[in-house]
This record gives structure tokens, C-alpha cells and sequence, in this order.
């Protein structure tokens, strides 16, 4: 089955641009109207197990940077 990332804070109102980092900082991923659809991919491949960080702009300009952990 297929996991996918969801973003569900009741600060952050849709819709929403998420961009999302490696570790290096290399952007592996970005769509500026997620659905909660990400899977963890980088260009159709799995990304490896690790903490990649993420920047969520919402729908009023509020800005929310975190982690998320792949485990696989």
C-alpha cells in the first residue's frame, strides 16, 4: 500500500505550497497546491530513509518549517 505525507494543522489553511529538502538542502520536492499526495519521491523514485525538512506557505502567507522522517 501507499503512504503519503499529510499535512492536517488546524493553523495552516489550504490551500497550500509545499516545498521539502534533503538534508544537503537540494530541493527534492515542490508543488505549489498540495493535496496530501506526496509519497516520498523524488522524479519518480523513492527517496532513501531520512529526515528531510520542509517550508509550508498557506493560503493567508503564513509560513510553517519543519521535519519529516522516511522510513521505509
Amino acid at each position: 500500500f501507499k503512504d503519503y505525507w499529510i499535512v492536517n494543522d488546524a493553523q495552516i489553511v489550504f490551500p497550500i505550497k509545499v516545498t521539502v529538502y534533503n538534508r544537503s538542502g537540494r530541493k527534492v520536492y515542490d508543488n505549489s497546491n498540495y493535496q496530501n499526495t506526496w509519497e516520498g519521491q523524488y522524479n519518480g523514485n523513492p527517496l532513501p530513509q531520512a529526515t528531510y525538512y520542509y517550508i509550508i506557505e498557506d493560503n493567508e502567507g503564513k509560513s510553517f518549517k519543519g521535519s519529516v522522517t522516511i522510513i521505509r
